[in-house]
């Protein structure tokens, strides 16, 4: 993997000179893609629009969050990263859009970035801090309110995100995950919600969980192709969600809006399953997450 050779970076902020994560690029940034390195060496492509140089706060942040075979300390690993920034970005461009892809490689996050790496380098709080740091690089990029997208790997990354940081992102986009964080709070995480000694964080997180504005997206075909995990040590997780994508999305929707119901929560998220589709993103499933994080009234 490509190294980086630089001390911490600093920008000036309210209140004084705070360190910041990303290593200044040699260059000015561009629209279009723009790659960036953390301090540690952490490979971040930022896709910014046409309008960046307004300045105005008007321009909006996406996070995109790649799939497990994107996750090599490679050169390949880091392309697929940059493209996946790129589709986004060209299916965005209408809206002005600025669009986020860390590279979650799998030595950094010890090939746990899906359920969030909680005992290495977190992957949930690595993306929360690199949200912040291009807040400081780049001025006029509104990161309140953001929007959060993530297939297969990065489905499971972001609904696993989303119980443990509520309502950062105002829309989130879960698609096809592998399998899922049951809402159950008693369950011990990353099966379920719960936390050991600690009998009130289980419901905290299915509480977020319930009330962030979420749409999952899976094709009707997408059984067990690619990366597809049965079992979690000794667990069967073809029994406990379903034998494919499509099932265990369908069973985990149920389970987390009949936990909403008793717990009085206003559920908030949507399941789209995707006729004579398998395990890819097509025109479709591109068309339908923007229309959803874009807040268009009706889904095409």
């Amino acid at each position: 993997m490509r190294s980086v050779a630089a001390k911490k970076s600093t920008q000036h902020a309210p209140g004084g000179v705070i360190p910041s994560l990303l290593v200044p690029p040699p260059h000015p940034m561009a629209k279009g893609a723009n790659d960036l390195y953390t301090w540690d060496g952490q490979y971040v492509c930022i896709h910014l629009p046409n309008a960046m140089h307004t300045h105005d706060g008007t321009v909006r942040l996406l996070v995109v969050v790649h799939g497990y075979s994107a996750s090599k300390n490679s050169a390949k690993g880091r392309q697929a990263v940059r493209r996946f920034a790129s589709f986004w970005a060209e299916r965005f461009a209408g809206q002005n859009w600025a669009v986020l892809a860390p590279h979650f490689d799998e030595k950094r996050f010890q090939k746990d970035y899906q359920r969030l790496n909680r005992f290495g380098l977190r992957a949930d709080v690595r993306l929360n801090q690199l949200v912040d740091a291009v807040a400081l690089m780049i001025p006029g990029l509104k990161t309140e309110n953001g929007f959060l997208l993530g297939f297969s790997g990065g489905g499971q990354f972001v609904h696993r995100y989303a119980a443990f940081h509520g309502n950062r992102f105002l829309r989130m986009v879960v698609g096809a995950p592998g399998w899922f964080v049951w809402p159950d709070p008693w369950m011990l995480y990353p099966l379920g919600l719960g936390e050991p000694y600690a009998p009130t964080k289980g419901r905290e997180r299915l509480q977020r969980l319930c009330r962030q504005n979420m749409l999952v997206l899976v094709g009707e075909n997408d059984h067990a192709q690619g990366a597809f995990r049965e079992n979690f040590y000794m667990v069967d997780l073809c029994q406990l969600q379903g034998r494919g994508r499509r099932e265990r999305a369908a069973n985990w929707f149920l389970a987390l809006k009949q936990m909403a119901d008793k717990e009085h929560i206003r559920f908030r998220s949507e399941l789209r399953v995707l006729q004579r589709t398998a395990h890819r993103i097509n025109e479709r499933f591109a068309r339908i997450a923007v229309a959803y994080l874009a807040g268009e009234d009706e889904l095409v």
